[in-house]
Order: C-alpha cells, then structure tokens, then sequence
C-alpha cells in the first residue's frame, strides 16, 4: 500500500530562496522524510553535540501483527538517513508502539514504548549501531486506579523530560498520571494521579497529559493537556486543550497552575523552551506552534507559526518540537495520525528567531 518514498530535502531550495540569509518567522521547509514503511513519526530527538536527528515512530494503534517499532537517525547538518534503529523484544503480535523521547546528559537516548517502557540507546563508538537497554522494568499501568468501579484505561506513557536532578518525567496520556523515573533508571513513581479530573487529565478515552518540559531553571514541569470528554471538569471544558505547571518543589494536584488555555480542538502536544524562556507549543489540531511568553507573570501567546511559510507541505498534525540552542532553528515532526498519506509524514525544519535552551 505504501510506496517507495525517495529521499529528498527542501531546504537547499529554502535556502537559496533566502540567499541574504535572513529569514521571517515562521518560514520553513521540509528537512527529512520517513523511509518507506515507517508510518506515523510522533518523537523528535536532536543532539548537536553528534549531530544527530532521532524520530520515533510509529505512535499509532493497531500496529499487531505490523514491524517492530524502529527510531529513524537523520543527520542534523543535512537531513539524510543515517540508520534505522529497530527495537527488540517486542510482542509483535501485541500493540507496539514508540511515541517521544528524551537526550540524557551524555548523549544517550531514550524513548517510551507503549509495550515496553522507557527504553534506552547508546550509540556505540563512531558506528552507526546503538545498544538498547531497559530503563524501567516494564510498562507504566497503575493496578489499583481509584475511585473504585472505574475501569483501568490503558497505559499510553506520552511525553518525557529530564528534571534538574537526573530525574526522568513521564506523562501518561489515558491514566491522567505524571510518573517520575529515579536518575539511573528503575521503577516509576507516580507524581499526580489526577483519577477524579480535578484538572482534566484523566480524560475518558482522549488525550489527557501529553507533552511535558521542564523550564531551563528546574522551578516548574510544564504540561500540555490535549483534550478530552467534552463534558469533563476543570477550568474549562474538556476538549479545550490547556498548559499547566506544577512546582518541581511541592508537585501535588493541590499546587497546579493553569498557565493558558487554547481554543476548541487546538490540541497542544509537545513542548520546547527557548533560550529566553519562551515556551514553544506544538498544536496538533490547530496545526502550528504557539509561543507563549511571560511565563512567570501573565503568560500570553506572543506569537502563532502557521504554514510553515514557503513549505510545500503543510503542517498536519505536529505532535513534538525539538530546538537547536545553536541556531534560531526548531525541527517539528508531521504526525499525521488520521491520515495514510507518507509524504505528509516529515520532520520540518522551521526558523523561530530564537536559540533553544540547553536543555537535554
């Protein structure tokens, strides 16, 4: 079904179309694209240090019975294919899936599978191979899912962000749950378990905590909520899709902060922070990038990135951000979930004015 897609990268024609160099915001153009087979991108990981782009796919449903998840390396400089990482020990006759991922301090990689937790990858020398290991002893389920009688939704471990400390964040997005991996690795705990909705996590069989960012100071994790049961509670409905931060001091549902809400069926997804502490938010439904500044006063959105202008293919569903704290550059994956489209399945690479923070 699907065809062969061949390599191809834009930005030499992006660039040459800006030959001064400069560039508005919001102009971008199509970096990498998926190899063929491999649907469905959802994480987008870069280290500048080796000069590496990874994406993780797929993040989709009915994978059983399909190949083995893989992470997709491009080279940063140039957007080529590199290699592809398969991941091992899946049940392939079960759901499988690679959703985001995170850079540890010294490189490493490290990515949530649905089936079978975080997972982490070091590359091996200069070779173009990785050696997988399980960070956390399997998946993320909670056993014992208050209020009594609720069904236990499945586990879909989502967005995942390193704390000041070494600490690993995860967002589960059907479990309303913020789990906290110790640094080194091993069993999660959980952070908040929002099992009543107090604010709108646990979101019925939508998308409750999805993306999660530490700010570049180690204060806050923010939060984005996607969206959720039309008729849930919280400070607005349940589809309205909202950031929250919690204080990494005193983490506890008592302590969230609603930092701004968006429209209907914006669906924001992942999140990235600049060097000046802007806060950038990948809208999945609104198909753009919203900034939001001001963050500790009265955060606004100063700044929507649509288009991306001069692309030929348009954002479709964007579900993660990466920034380069090396250029004004970010690289924004097309997930493209309710299509089968593989050629709107791409990595842009977007000019945003600002550098990124040093942030793994």
């Amino acid at each position: 079904m699907i065809g062969l897609l061949i390599f191809f990268m834009s930005f030499a024609a992006f660039a040459s179309g800006n030959a001064n160099g400069h560039f508005n915001v919001g102009d971008g153009s199509v970096f990498a694209t998926m190899p063929a087979g491999h649907m469905w991108p959802e994480g987008v990981v870069i280290d500048y240090y080796a000069k590496l782009m990874y994406v993780t796919q797929p993040a989709a449903g009915g994978t059983a019975g399909g190949p083995a998840s893989s992470v997709v390396v491009f080279s940063l400089d140039t957007g080529a294919q590199l290699a592809i990482i398969p991941v091992q020990n899946e049940d392939l006759s079960q759901e499988h899936a690679l959703v985001e991922g995170a850079l540890g301090a010294h490189g490493e990689l490290y990515v949530n599978s649905t089936q079978l937790g975080v997972l982490k990858f070091v590359k091996n020398g200069s070779s173009l191979t990785w050696t997988q290991s399980q960070y956390t002893p399997g998946g993320f389920n909670i056993f014992n899912f208050p209020p009594p009688g609720l069904p236990v939704p499945p586990s879909v471990p989502n967005g995942m962000a390193f704390g000041p400390n070494g600490e690993l964040y995860v967002a589960d997005a059907m479990q309303g749950v913020l789990w906290m991996v110790p640094d080194g690795g091993g069993t999660p705990s959980v952070v908040i378990q929002d099992a009543f909705n107090l604010g709108g996590f646990f979101s019925g069989g939508f998308l409750g905590i999805n993306g999660v960012k530490v700010d570049p100071d180690g204060d806050y994790i923010y939060m984005s909520y996607t969206g959720g049961d039309p008729d849930g509670p919280g400070p607005a409905p349940g589809n309205v899709g909202k950031v929250y931060r919690l204080p990494l001091a005193s983490p506890s549902l008592n302590n969230l902060q609603l930092v701004h809400t968006y429209g209907l069926n914006d669906k924001p997804d992942g999140l990235a922070f600049g060097k000046h502490d802007d806060l950038y938010v990948v809208l999945a439904g609104g198909n753009g990038i919203s900034v939001l500044s001001d963050l500790d006063d009265e955060p606004y959105e100063s700044d929507f990135l649509s288009g991306p202008n001069g692309s030929t293919v348009p954002f479709f569903e964007p579900s993660t951000i990466s920034m380069d704290p090396r250029s004004k550059f970010a690289y924004v994956v097309n997930h493209a979930l309710d299509s089968v489209d593989p050629s709107l399945m791409v990595v842009f690479k977007v000019y945003t004015g600002e550098q990124g923070a040093s942030l793994p």
